[in-house]
């Protein structure tokens, strides 16, 4: 007799789940990422802007205007990101809390899975064992 689990389809599902969100989770990462890239990368243009101001005052202020209004644009732009890039860390948190509630059912669904295969084998050991007994028994009666 073959050994079959009844929450085994359960357990296939629950493996399904896990993976989508563990998919889910990496996306968020990664566009978390990109995140920081584009604030670091605006960073760095407003401090190289900044410190082209000096040369500029020293070449005539035609310049200056643009340069500031370039600069509060990216500082609004660097603020904004911010906020995408504290949404993104509490979607990554609920993902990742998804993830492990969906890890913790599906090692209780092996472990009962594991039991029961256990239980099984030892069912399975006994049923084999008690038709040696009956046929040894029938064997020494014929003696």
């Amino acid at each position: 007799m073959k050994f079959t689990f009844r929450l085994e389809k359960v357990l296939q599902i629950a493996r399904q789940r896990e993976r989508q969100k563990m998919l889910e989770l990496a996306t968020r990462s990664r566009e978390l990422e990109e995140l920081q890239s584009k604030k670091k990368a605006l960073g760095t243009s407003i401090r190289e802007m900044l410190m082209d101001q000096a040369t500029t005052l020293k070449q005539g202020t035609q310049w200056l205007p643009f340069q500031v209004t370039k600069i509060n644009i990216d500082l609004k732009a660097e603020f904004e990101i911010d906020h995408q890039i504290e949404k993104k860390r509490r979607e990554i948190e609920t993902k990742r809390a998804e993830v492990m509630h969906l890890v913790r059912r599906r090692r209780a669904l092996e472990l009962v899975r594991e039991k029961r295969f256990e239980q099984y084998r030892l069912d399975e050991s006994r049923k084999e064992q008690k038709r040696l007994d009956e046929t040894h028994q029938l064997l020494r009666a014929r003696k």
